[in-house]
């Protein structure tokens, strides 16, 4: 019949193709999967009992302390002091060694020393501080005399990073090492991917070069 002939055929050819297909010694056989390495880890990390220092405002009344608001950053001094960002007032809190606030530095604003969405501070080589307010996307530097040394506003560089904005900026020995993010509003529509750049600037907020960039998020 010629159907039967047709399904004959036809079967004679995958016959022919998985024999082929078997006799091809350059396809490599599957690799099994490595081994499990077993990890044996010698150092151990344990809290005190107790903290070695509070800051903000305890149980304990008659000690006093101040209410927290926010914070997403802080650092530790050379000389055991503290310093950290709180949103909720838009400042820098210094604590002093023993968790008493010494000084509340900066206020909502965009003026020298004013913050609009303070977020991350990180302490510099010679006891100065990197404030970064993504709110306005500024870079402050305060000295260790607590007052503004220079301010600058980050860009994406000027090497292609259209659509994209700085998102936090980290510390290195001699750079800043920037965070930037691909605002969603300029992505095309449908599933898409994020993608984050890295770049390098220096601390006064020149010189700046792009790592690299690499996929993050997905969303819809």
């Amino acid at each position: 019949r010629p159907c039967s002939l047709k399904m004959r055929t036809v079967f004679r050819v995958l016959v022919v193709i998985c024999s082929v297909a078997g006799c091809d010694r350059s396809v490599d056989p599957p690799q099994p999967f490595p081994a499990p390495v077993s990890l044996t880890i010698s150092d151990t990390w344990v809290l005190q009992a107790a903290p070695t220092v509070i800051i903000g405002r305890t149980a304990d009344e008659s000690r006093g302390g101040q209410d927290l608001d926010r914070i997403r950053s802080g650092v530790l001094m050379a000389d055991g002091s503290i310093v950290a960002t709180s949103e909720g007032t838009q400042s820098l809190l210094y604590f002093d060694g023993t968790g008493a606030l010494d000084q509340e530095v900066g206020r909502p604003g965009d003026g020298p020393g004013e913050f609009r969405l303070i977020r991350t501070v990180h302490r510099l080589a010679d006891d100065s501080l990197m404030v970064w307010d993504t709110g306005s996307r500024r870079v402050s530097i305060i000295d260790p005399n607590r007052r503004i040394a220079r301010m600058f506003t980050l860009e994406a560089p000027e090497n292609g990073l259209i659509g994209y904005r700085p998102s936090d900026v980290h510390v290195l020995d001699n750079d800043l090492l920037v965070v930037y993010r691909q605002r969603r509003n300029e992505a095309p529509p449908g599933l898409s991917r994020d993608t984050v750049a890295l770049a390098l600037l220096d601390h006064a907020g020149g010189n700046s070069r792009e790592i690299g960039r690499f996929g993050a998020n997905e969303w819809v």
